[in-house]
């Protein structure tokens, strides 16, 4: 994804729970260029003209294969990135019934966890804030 000054980034993650309340999360591949290894939530670039509802189910879709429901937006946030760019990310809320997870190629693994065992792993503070 190209950045530009001029215009604003819209990401979007999703904090994704199953029906015995653990939380989805995503490792990203050794060669990242954000956060190589590290551990995430799913979600990505809103496209131009795509209602942010609409683009959190593809992006899930597009990474997990999970569909989700339930979606509440948790917050919106404007984060400083790099050379005078910034982005808006949105974070929400989801549900699934099914959990048959199918990570795409930007992932190398996947994992269910509890609130307490997220708080504990090594991800931003956004995210933990996010959860509490």
């Amino acid at each position: 994804m190209e950045f530009h000054k001029d215009k604003a980034v819209i990401s979007q993650k999703a904090i994704i729970t199953r029906n015995d309340g653990k939380i989805l999360m995503l490792q990203r591949h050794a060669d990242d260029m954000s956060r190589p290894d590290g551990w995430d939530f799913p979600g990505g670039a809103l496209e131009d003209t795509e209602e942010p509802t609409e683009g959190i189910k593809r992006e899930v879709q597009e990474e997990t294969g999970l569909p989700i429901k339930n979606i509440v937006l948790l917050e919106a946030r404007s984060i400083a990135l790099h050379d005078g760019c910034w982005s808006v990310l949105l974070t929400y809320s989801a549900t699934v019934d099914v959990t048959d997870v199918v990570i795409s190629h930007e992932h190398q693994e996947y994992t269910w966890v509890t609130k307490n065992e997220l708080l504990r792993m090594d991800i931003p503070d956004r995210y933990k804030k996010a959860i509490k």
